[in-house]
């Protein structure tokens, strides 16, 4: 009975929950190595353990949240309130660009002073649920072209508009992720190719605009420190270009072959003393390079791949189809958002500057997983209890034509 009772307070898929916890423990063993990389670095830097504390209580704070929200049903709310939400994350998407705090030329937080948040966080799951609501009626104006341009191409636009600005690589990816969720809601493919379409015209204008400002414009500067556009285009072109070995780039890879097999050992790292941003867009390499691949890379690939097979098992045993897209638009966001952080340490992807989730460092990031796949949790709870329910009867049933006969 004592067993039962534990279990009734930690419920949903078991296997979603220990994957979780094995990438949140090197996450804790991956940042307590870059931030003690940094104070050896720099001599002046002498508050590594109050940045190892503060990550440590965002993984705690996220995990209690992902516990809290995966004990509640969430589906029949988040349907009625998606748009809504939507909205929501519109306004703070555009608060951040024009109050928003500016990190390395990109506008992507909203500082608080205790704490800031990155909108673009909010908006990409809060874009997946208005979908996931919109795609369960899809059918009834989906050969409509404006109820289609109305509910689903423009809402997907206006967000990636929005986001693309100060953060190029998260909108494609959002973007790559809605492709994704309308081929599994069986919309038809000259529908997605429409998108598709309308996405790559305005990324067109884009471009040409950019050039035409650049020809104006007398000092190249003002116009490189005014758009990301210029950054997207300067690590493409770096990207198939001859590494220098100075390079973010280059040393990355560096930390991935050092890493070998078994890797130097936990805080044996010798490239973290020269990658920038090393707990969050180069973490796979430095995980690689102390754990090697059989105890860093493998690992860790293939808890993503776990989670990417448990999210299609829980959506496809839902009897909902707003929770079956929900689902998996949040497992294959953050999941094809962990791959690409992977293929930038290995150069096979262009930097994109995306941290890896659950594992890097960062406040609002962890936090949005955790509520995201607390959802997922969530909803496998409530295919588990509806199941039992199922069960519960048929069996009455079978006693009672058991009683019947005797």
């Amino acid at each position: 009975m004592e067993q039962k009772g534990m279990t009734g307070r930690f419920k949903g898929d078991i296997i979603i929950w220990t994957v979780i916890f094995f990438l949140c423990v090197y996450s804790a063993l991956a940042v307590y190595s870059g931030i003690a990389g940094r104070a050896l670095a720099d001599k002046a830097f002498s508050e590594e353990h109050l940045y190892l504390m503060r990550h440590l209580f965002i993984i705690v704070v996220g995990l209690i949240l992902m516990w809290l929200v995966h004990l509640v049903k969430w589906h029949n709310a988040l349907q009625k309130t998606g748009f809504a939400l939507l909205l929501m994350s519109w306004i703070l998407l555009l608060i951040t660009i024009f109050f928003g705090k500016e990190v390395a030329g990109a506008k992507r937080w909203i500082d608080f002073g205790v704490f800031s948040i990155q909108t673009s966080d909010i908006a990409k799951l809060t874009l997946i649920i208005y979908l996931s609501s919109v795609f369960t009626k899809v059918k009834t104006f989906q050969n409509d072209f404006k109820q289609m341009l109305k509910w689903v191409y423009a809402p997907v636009l206006i967000t990636c508009a929005l986001i693309v600005k100060d953060d190029n690589s998260t909108a494609m990816i959002l973007f790559a992720v809605v492709v994704l969720l309308m081929f599994f809601a069986r919309i038809p493919m000259k529908k997605i190719f429409t998108l598709i379409g309308i996405c790559l015209l305005g990324m067109t204008f884009v471009f040409l605009g950019y050039g035409i400002i650049k020809s104006i414009k007398s000092d190249k500067k003002e116009i490189e420190s005014s758009t990301r556009v210029h950054t997207g285009m300067n690590r493409i072109t770096r990207f198939f270009d001859e590494k220098d070995p100075y390079s973010q780039e280059f040393r990355a890879q560096l930390a991935v072959a050092e890493g070998g097999l078994t890797g130097r050992m936990p805080g044996k790292s010798e490239q973290r003393f020269k990658l920038a941003n090393i707990e969050s867009d180069y973490i796979f390499a430095i995980i690689v390079e102390e754990y090697g691949l059989l105890l860093g890379a493998i690992p860790i690939i293939i808890a993503f791949l776990i989670l990417t097979f448990r999210g299609i098992k829980i959506a496809l045993n839902s009897n909902r189809p707003f929770s079956a897209y929900l689902v998996l638009g949040i497992t294959f966001m953050y999941v094809l958002q962990a791959f690409i952080n992977i293929g930038v340490s290995v150069d096979v992807l262009p930097v994109t500057g995306q941290p890896m989730p659950f594992v890097s460092k960062g406040g609002s990031m962890f936090i949005m997983c955790c509520v995201a796949f607390g959802l997922v949790l969530s909803e496998s709870r409530v295919n588990a209890e509806e199941k039992e329910e199922v069960e519960g009867v048929e069996q009455a049933k079978n006693n009672e034509e058991e009683i019947i006969d005797n």
